[in-house]
């Protein structure tokens, strides 16, 4: 079963991604509007598999303001795990309106990067500035890591 669309008939039943070809994947990536699980699906495999058009997919996601926020949580974790910088400059055009989701993506693989090489890229951009500001108004309640995050980033 190859054709994108026997796969997504039978979603969720158990597929074999490693099996599918690229094209597939990204064909199912590309319908997400269909099945936002399916997608999802492919968009962790194509990750997975260092696909070179996981970046492009995934921006394709946060762009679309009616993508499932699932889905769209999940572009971002590939997103900031395959182009940090690229994901942190895609964050702030939705940093100030995104769902909880968004949000504790953002977090986690900002303390993530706060030890790493990239702690002084990730501690001057602008969407910390703006994701620190956003956590203080309030939409720090249920991010998980948020104290960590404000170690990092100072508390006030």
């Amino acid at each position: 079963m190859t054709d994108f669309h026997d796969i997504q008939k039978t979603f969720p039943h158990e597929q074999d991604w490693t099996a599918l070809q690229e094209n597939t994947l990204i064909e199912l990536v590309q319908d997400y509007q269909s099945k936002p699980s399916c997608a999802n699906s492919a968009l962790v495999e194509l990750a997975i598999r260092n696909h070179p058009k996981t970046i492009e997919l995934s921006e394709h996601i946060l762009d679309d303001a009616q993508a499932d926020k699932w889905l769209k949580a999940s572009a971002l974790g590939s997103l900031l795990t395959k182009d940090f910088k690229r994901a942190l400059d895609k964050s702030l055009g939705f940093i100030d309106h995104c769902d909880h989701r968004l949000l504790c993506e953002l977090v986690e693989a900002m303390n993530y990067e706060f030890q790493g090489e990239l702690k002084d890229y990730a501690a001057n951009h602008a969407t910390t500035q703006k994701l620190k500001q956003r956590l203080r108004a309030g939409a720090d309640k249920d991010v998980d890591y948020c104290e960590l995050f404000y170690e990092y980033v100072g508390a006030e």
